[in-house]
């Protein structure tokens, strides 16, 4: 559907408004909030199976924009109800991931709350999502996910810990049967943990025309 999108943009101002005026205002509205009439083909989701899908890419990709459909598309489709989102500042995350992320992009007639005090995003179906940061990762110890959206890896604080926390905490299987997953959208850094998760032949690497992940140096990593 991405090439629908390009097309529609494609056309001239006169064909657009006029294919448009042929769509009823509930057309108008799934259109306007169709992840994947919109995506580009590196913000669709590679094939399962896979545990950690790495958006890998400099400014302008959509890397948030995508981990934030991709979470709301889960939840609203019910494959999840528990979901960690991991930012590198609690208010980075709140910001970035949360404010202009979900709550943007979410549908008025399916539109979550957010609740400051407690960093809890909740669905009108149940799901819902817990902020934390790499700031303090024990905060992530004793919960239970099924799966996350890590958010600028390459500026985690504590990166390892974050990571270890994480990964500790993922033992969910989604309602469907969907084993955890997590996907990553971050700024390529010669980080230690961004080069390990590079070079992990289990992770699904994605990134933007422009931007080549191994140029932070992951081949040396693996070597």
């Amino acid at each position: 559907m991405a090439a629908n999108a390009r097309r529609l943009a494609a056309l001239l101002p006169e064909q657009r408004r006029e294919l448009l005026a042929t769509m009823s205002p509930q057309d108008l509205s799934t259109l306007e909030y169709s992840w994947e009439f919109w995506r580009q083909p590196h913000q669709a989701p590679p094939p399962p199976p896979w545990r950690l899908w790495l958006l890998c890419a400099g400014r302008g990709a959509g890397k948030s924009w995508t981990g934030a459909q991709w979470v709301r598309h889960q939840i609203e489709t019910g494959r999840r109800r528990s979901i960690a989102l991991v930012a590198p500042t609690h208010l980075g995350g709140r910001k970035v991931m949360v404010e202009d992320g979900l709550l943007r992009l979410c549908p008025p007639d399916n539109m979550p709350t957010y609740e400051m005090a407690t960093g809890v995003v909740r669905w009108p179906n149940g799901g819902v999502c817990h902020l934390f940061s790499s700031e303090t990762p024990d905060r992530i110890r004793g919960y239970n996910f099924d799966a996350a959206w890590c958010d600028e890896i390459g500026a985690w604080e504590h990166a390892e810990d974050t990571w270890d926390q994480l990964s500790f905490a993922l033992r969910l299987t989604g309602p469907q049967g969907d084993e955890p997953q997590i996907v990553g959208t971050t700024t390529p850094r010669p980080t230690k943990l961004l080069r390990a998760l590079l070079a992990d032949p289990g992770t699904v690497v994605s990134q933007g025309e422009h931007q080549d992940p191994w140029d932070i140096g992951v081949h040396t990593a693996a070597a």
